[in-house]
């Protein structure tokens, strides 16, 4: 396996244990007949899940969320993992069954997701000193042993390759004699090896490297298998996955008049812009009585209002601004419905399932643009509601494989503070926005962002971020017209004759986005409540700031315990620098209203490789590659609202494995709280999907 990126925070978790380092243990492997771990995943809720084998292995998840339906056979459940900036994994504690004696065969079923991490496990024994593991590496199977566990590593890989999108069923089985690949039942290499596996005592981890590290598996995991003596090999044909399952189905293309399939590999040059819905609520029924992928553009209810007219309506505009443009638009409507609103808190169902499917959208792109080929299109990402952090996750993934979009549109994302996060609904792209390289700058991506009702407004000091305040009409008094209020206006902006907003702004149409202001206003209102038509696509250059913020924010109350490393006080934080590891620990508390950590952060020295991560507790909630960030001055948001009372220890590393020396700053650490004013705008808030215009998200 690489080099772990976070080797030190296995072994620093609270601070009674700060300086224990973990060490390997030789174990004995008491040897179970056949089967000594067979995990169905079908359980579909909670967080244990319970191995059928002998030898009686249960596991744990770490979050009741991460399962998805169906499976690997179009029924039951398995577990779908959001990947890189996720902290979701599963793991099975250590047992003499899970050694190696003579024998050991791995298998799973797994559906991929691109991702730009090209190591991807699907197994680990162990942390950073690792028995054995099985991952894809840039698409190959390989399995690796005795990784710094006193042990001759070795590592062997397959012939063909695994297919991102679709399910497989992959294997490996070591006989001390040859490494022995299998996919969807057919062989796939032999490597000679008769190294030994040197066992430990550490768990069994499934997707992810161990606790704590970015290789991380997206996508989904079902049909677990380990055992110690030869099973029959996996046989081909046995299960075909129906070809609804494929992630570039989700894409659909305009023809003019509506949305067809896409096909792989057509779309490799000229002008791209992709449309991504947001929450569906009451929508869920219908889903469910689709026998294949349901689509939202398909969608109708008895009264004819659809989902997917807002997204025919976009496609026409464009369409016309832009004629030689390809315009798709993704579907997720299988994980962004729910039951008709019967709570304010319905949205989290929702806002759970984005970054799964900004990982399944940028891998549709992916596959769809033909960019394995190094070849690929400009990309316009335009997405609404919770659809813009599914844009903005896919924006990140494309980026990291060297395919950076030019434009990135975000329409009223819920990130207005206090009334979406007590909701659960939260974006926080506060969070991922960090990870672009943005900017209006050639070669860097535009953002642009519209605010009408629930939006957050993205400043980071820098000027990179366009953010418009729209002013809509029906404001409070009709929530739901208000929040889809940004698709109507940009319909209107991009349709109008005046040539000079709407999609006029993107890079794939002009440079006039090279010139624009960090901050604009509609402005049609001329007294309180009373709007001039003829003004509404009027924007007037604005320097306060844009819009209500219902928070309240105060110094982080923290005492600094510890540091490792070279790190000094500077200003109201700590520069860390990255001459070996550099740590900063701390211990804050944390009370019933407390919501998110605000914090500046700025890499005075970007390196080469170089990560600013960031743990409560034990658990990764940020981390950032300095050359990602620049040396801009930033802000970003960590959501804490799940924590438990108390007291809980903050800890923030540097760390990378370069020659050039990286150093960034932290500091300006605040507590975020909500105004009095807040709780009661909430339940406005859960109004909104309730009182929804026909046709408009």
């Amino acid at each position: 396996m690489p080099p772990p990126t976070w080797f030190v925070r296995a072994s620093v978790v609270i601070p009674m244990t700060l300086m224990v380092a973990l060490t390997p243990l030789a174990v004995a492997c008491v040897a179970f007949a056949g089967e000594v771990g067979h995990w169905s995943l079908d359980e579909g809720s909670g967080t244990t899940i319970h191995d059928s084998s002998p030898a009686g292995n249960n596991g744990t998840l770490s979050s009741s969320t991460i399962w998805s339906f169906p499976g690997y056979n179009g029924q039951g459940y398995c577990i779908e993992l959001p990947g890189y900036s996720s902290t979701q994994y599963a793991s099975i504690s250590d047992s003499a069954s899970l050694g190696f004696g003579n024998f050991l065969y791995l298998s799973a079923w797994v559906n991929p997701e691109y991702s730009a991490n090209a190591y991807a496990p699907i197994f680990c024994k162990g942390s950073s000193n690792a028995a054995y593991a099985l991952v894809i590496y840039n698409g190959m199977l390989r399995f690796q042993a005795n990784y710094q566990n006193g042990g001759t590593f070795f590592e062997a890989d397959s012939s063909p390759t695994v297919s991102y999108g679709q399910w497989s069923q992959v294997a490996v089985a070591y006989d001390q004699k040859n490494v022995t690949f299998y996919i969807n039942g057919v062989k796939a290499g032999t490597t000679p090896q008769t190294t030994p596996i040197i066992n430990n005592s550490q768990p069994l981890y499934v997707g992810i490297d161990y606790p704590g590290s970015t290789e991380k598996f997206k996508g989904r995991i079902d049909e677990i298998v380990i055992s110690n003596s030869a099973p029959a090999p996996p046989q081909p044909g046995a299960y075909t996955p129906p070809a609804e399952k494929a992630v570039i189905q989700r894409l659909g293309k305009w023809n003019g008049t509506s949305f067809e399939p896409v096909t792989q590999g057509t779309i490799t040059s000229g002008n791209v812009d992709v449309l991504v819905h947001g929450w569906e609520p009451g929508w869920k029924n219908w889903v469910e009585g689709q026998s294949g992928l349901a689509l939202a553009w398909n969608a109708k209810d008895g009264s004819g209002t659809s989902p997917g007219a807002s997204l025919e309506d976009m496609a026409k505009s464009i369409a016309y601004r832009d004629p030689n443009a390809v315009i798709l638009a993704y579907t997720w409507i299988d994980d962004s419905a729910t039951d008709p609103l019967s709570s304010t808190f319905a949205a989290r169902e929702s806002r759970r399932n984005t970054d799964v499917n900004g990982d399944r959208l940028a891998t549709a792109l992916f596959l769809a643009c033909g960019m394995s080929s190094g070849q690929g299109p400009n990309l316009h990402l335009i997405g609404h509601s919770h659809g813009a952090r599914v844009a903005t996750v896919a924006a990140i993934d494309l980026q990291e494989t060297g395919h950076a979009i030019s434009h990135l549109t975000i329409m009223d994302s819920p990130d207005l503070k206090g009334v979406n996060w007590l909701a659960g609904a939260n974006n926080l792209l506060d969070q991922e926005l960090v990870k672009l390289i943005y900017g209006r700058e050639i070669g860097k991506t535009f953002v642009d962002n519209y605010q009408s009702l629930l939006g957050g407004v993205y400043l980071d000091g820098g000027g990179g971020i366009v953010n418009v305040q729209l002013k809509p009409a029906d404001g409070w008094l009709d929530p739901g017209a208000s929040h889809g209020y940004p698709l109507i206006w940009y319909d209107k902006a991009t349709m109008a004759t005046t040539n000079d907003i709407g999609l006029s702004w993107s890079p794939l149409l002009g440079t006039q986005f090279l010139n624009l202001q960090d901050r604009y206003v509609q402005d049609w209102e001329f007294a309180p409540g009373l709007y001039d038509a003829s003004r509404e696509l009027v924007l007037r250059s604005e320097a306060g700031t844009i819009g209500p913020d219902f928070r309240k924010k105060g110094p982080l109350g923290y005492l600094s315990f510890l540091t490792q490393g070279d790190v000094v006080d500077q200003n109201s934080g700590k520069k860390l620098t990255e001459h070996s590891p550099a740590y900063w620990y701390s211990v804050f508390g944390k009370t019933d209203d407390d919501l998110a950590i605000q914090f500046d952060f700025q890499f005075l020295n970007p390196g080469d490789g170089d990560q600013l991560g960031i743990w409560i507790d034990d658990e990764l909630r940020f981390i950032l590659t300095g050359e990602f960030s620049g040396t801009d001055l930033r802000q970003s948001v960590i959501d804490i609202a799940d924590l438990g009372l108390g007291d809980h220890v903050l800890t923030v590393a540097l760390h990378s494995y370069g020659d050039a020396n990286a150093s960034v700053w932290v500091g300006d650490l605040m507590m975020i709280t909500p105004e009095p004013t807040t709780l009661s705008l909430l339940a406005l808030g859960g109004l909104a999907a309730m009182a929804r215009r026909k046709g408009r998200k």
